[in-house]
C-alpha cells in the first residue's frame, strides 16, 4: 500500500504545497480511478503471493 501511496503523491506533484487538503485528496483519488484494477492490486502488493492479508481476501483475486 505504501507504494500505491508514493506513486500517487508522486503523480500530484510532491513538492506543491495545496491551499486546501480536499484539493489534493480530490487529485490523488482521480489518480487510483484512473488505474486498472490489476494496476492497483499490483501497485498495492495486493497480488503477490506472500501478501499478509490475502486469507481473508476474496477468492477473485
Amino acid at each position: 500500500m505504501d507504494t500505491l501511496w508514493g506513486q500517487g503523491i508522486d503523480v500530484i506533484n510532491p513538492n506543491r504545497q495545496y491551499a486546501r487538503l480536499d484539493e489534493q485528496v480530490k487529485l490523488f483519488i482521480t489518480h487510483l480511478f484512473s488505474l486498472s484494477n490489476k494496476e492497483a492490486l499490483q501497485t498495492s502488493s495486493v497480488l503477490s503471493k506472500s501478501f499478509w492479508l490475502k486469507p481473508v481476501l476474496s477468492k477473485n483475486f
